[in-house]
């Protein structure tokens, strides 16, 4: 899967609209991502008869100390909606992200089980190398059958890049915009978008 290749031609060049003519390029990009089964990271078997809350605390815990990792857990009505907002406001939309004195821009491309981000600045100077720097993969395994269990979420950042902090804060980020700010989203697929003033109010928030 490539960042924002799954877009239709009339799709793309409202995106190019708001966010430069520099971004006027091909979409074919050739990044790929198999992320590791759940049952390569846990002990499913014996992690599916926890109740919720001691699910949580064991996933949560296992990657507090990660360098280069994060992790959440959503409940399946939350992860549901979430799918739902993609489906009907876009996969596409942008983050300011405060550094030192200054931002840079994040993109993202939320998928089905898959949040993509890279820098704005990185697909707008080569829309087919971009690569992503965090991704975020839903395992919602234990969120079926008798007893619902939560979604499980697992951030992959690149070293160098981002760091947890900014990562957690872009998952967090993310959540909101779908669960709370679908219209914004929506807006930002459609091109009817205000990329300046959405940036100088997510700062203002800071």
């Amino acid at each position: 899967m490539s960042l924002i290749s799954f877009l239709g031609a009339s799709s793309r060049t409202r995106v190019h609209r708001h966010i430069g003519s520099s971004v006027s390029r091909g979409l074919s990009g050739g990044f790929s991502y198999q992320p590791r089964p759940l049952a390569a990271i846990v002990k499913l078997d014996l992690l599916s008869s926890e109740t919720p809350e001691r699910v949580k605390e064991i996933w949560e815990g296992y990657h507090a100390d990660k360098e280069f990792n994060i992790a959440e857990t959503w409940t399946a009505a939350e992860f549901e909606t979430f799918k739902a907002s993609r489906v009907s406001a876009g996969g596409l939309f942008i983050f300011p992200v405060p550094r030192d004195d200054g931002h840079f821009i994040v993109l993202t491309q939320v998928e089905e089980k898959h949040i993509l981000f890279t820098y704005l600045k990185d697909y707008k100077e080569d829309p087919q190398g971009a690569q992503p720097y965090l991704v975020v993969t839903f395992y919602d395994e234990l969120a079926s059958g008798d007893v619902t269990g939560p979604v499980l979420v697992r951030g992959e950042i690149t070293p160098l890049t981002l760091d947890v902090q900014e990562s957690s804060r872009l998952l967090g980020l993310v959540k909101e915009a779908y669960m709370e700010r679908s219209e914004d989203v929506a807006s930002f697929n459609k091109g009817t978008f205000d990329f300046e003033k959405h940036v100088n109010r997510m700062l203002k928030e800071e």
